[in-house]
C-alpha cells in the first residue's frame, strides 16, 4: 500500500467554481498526482529494486490520501459534499480519507472489539462517504 499524508489541517476544497461546484485544492490534487507518482516509479522500477523476487510484490498496490478534516470543511454544504464525492469518485485507483473519517472507523472497529458496537456503525448515507 502507497500512503501519501498530509496533515488534519490541510484544505480539502479551494473556493465555489460557477455557483454549483467547488474546485479540488492545490493541496489535494498534489497530493493524489503524488501517490500516482509512487506507483508509476515503483511499478517501473521494481526490478532494480528487488533482487529476490519473493521479498516484495508491486502488482497493483493499493493507493491512500490521509488529508484534512471532512466534517470541519464541508459544513454540511451539499455542494461541497457533491464536490467531494463526484471527485473521490472519479479517481482509479486512489482512495481519499479525511482523519476524521480515519479515526472514525477506528473507534467503530475499538467498541466492535470491546463489544459495545451497536447504535455507532457508520452510514455512508449520512455525513462521511468513507472509501473502506
Amino acid at each position: 500500500m502507497l500512503i501519501e499524508i498530509k496533515t488534519p489541517k490541510t484544505q480539502l476544497l479551494n473556493g465555489q467554481y460557477r455557483g454549483n461546484a467547488y474546485s479540488i485544492s492545490t493541496e489535494l490534487s498534489g497530493a493524489v498526482v503524488q501517490v500516482a507518482n509512487y506507483k508509476s516509479s515503483l511499478q517501473s522500477e521494481y526490478h532494480k529494486l528487488v533482487q529476490d523476487k519473493d521479498e516484495m510484490e508491486a502488482f497493483e498496490p493499493n493507493c491512500v490520501v490521509i488529508i484534512g478534516n471532512y466534517s470541519r470543511e464541508i459544513n454540511q454544504s451539499s455542494v461541497k459534499k457533491k464536490s467531494l464525492g463526484l471527485f473521490r469518485s472519479h479517481l482509479k485507483d486512489i482512495e481519499i480519507i479525511t482523519y476524521d473519517e480515519l479515526f472514525g472507523k477506528v473507534q467503530f472497529l475499538v467498541d466492535l472489539l470491546e463489544g459495545k458496537s451497536g447504535n455507532n456503525i457508520p452510514n455512508k448515507e449520512d455525513d462521511f462517504d468513507v472509501p473502506f
